[in-house]
């Protein structure tokens, strides 16, 4: 999922859901959040970039080399988010491993094959 999409629930309600009705619902999230997603920064996205082109701006993209060095320049931060978070809480390590090793899994999937696995095979928040 590439956006924050907002839900709101009580957890309240949540908590009272036997265990396999959680893991339905938010699999089912999952999918509406990432055809959300799909529609505004897809969809929506492309007609304002080209009402961006029709005013005269101009899109750059960055080279593989440009990316590299971006990603080398934000390591230190990450390595400091890192950090932190140990010290609030154990998990902070595995924490940003893991988010790393799941955007390294869906960076270059096509939108098609990001909504096939967002309604196939939903990350789930218990894994």
């Amino acid at each position: 999922m590439r956006n924050n999409t907002e839900f709101g629930m009580s957890l309240t309600f949540w908590r009272s859901l036997p265990r396999d009705l959680q893991r339905i619902l938010h699999a089912w999230l999952r999918a509406e959040a990432q055809a959300e997603c799909q529609v505004f920064y897809g969809l929506e996205g492309a007609r304002a970039r080209d009402k961006f082109r029709a005013a005269g701006c101009e899109f750059i993209q960055f080279s593989a080399g440009d990316q590299g060095q971006i990603r080398a320049c934000v390591a230190p931060v990450i390595g400091e988010f890192v950090a932190g978070g140990r010290s609030r809480r154990a998990s902070g390590g595995s924490d940003a491993r893991r988010y790393q090793s799941l955007t390294e899994k869906y960076q270059d999937k096509t939108p098609d094959q990001l909504m096939s696995d967002a309604i196939s095979n939903p990350v789930l928040y218990d894994q």
